[in-house]
């Protein structure tokens, strides 16, 4: 994904997790070459966890 006339850190991404007794929460940022940057952002649950 690198493109050689503009040096960076084409390729690079991370990301981290929080979990919580019903939901989680994702973070991703991923760089791209000439596409720029993009943050990701993820809520997830369990709907059976919300029954009583």
């Amino acid at each position: 994904m690198k493109v050689n006339t503009h040096p960076g850190a084409a390729g690079f991404s991370f990301g981290i997790g929080l979990y919580f007794k019903r939901i989680s929460i994702d973070y991703g940022f991923k760089i791209f070459s000439k596409a720029g940057f993009n943050n990701m952002l993820t809520l997830t649950t369990d709907l059976s966890k919300w029954k009583k």
